[in-house]
């Protein structure tokens, strides 16, 4: 059996992973060192411990930007 949905796991610990101070978003994208492989995106304010390294077999990547606001 393979590995589920990236966005099913996505939605299944977007609020988890927003409930952290810090975190400003959550998605999908490809690693800094493998373009080819998927994994979950999450987009902080400032360096954090304790995100995890990978959920669900899917690599976690942490990318530092400023806040996001809606238009």
């Amino acid at each position: 059996m393979g590995r589920p949905n990236l966005r099913d796991v996505i939605e299944k610990h977007r609020r988890s992973l927003m409930a952290i101070e810090g975190v400003v978003g959550v998605g999908a994208g490809t690693t800094r060192d493998d373009p080819e492989e998927i994994c979950v995106l999450v987009y902080v304010t400032e360096a954090l411990a304790g995100l995890p390294e990978e959920l669900e077999g899917y690599r976690v990547q942490v990318e530092r930007t400023g806040p996001f606001h809606a238009q």
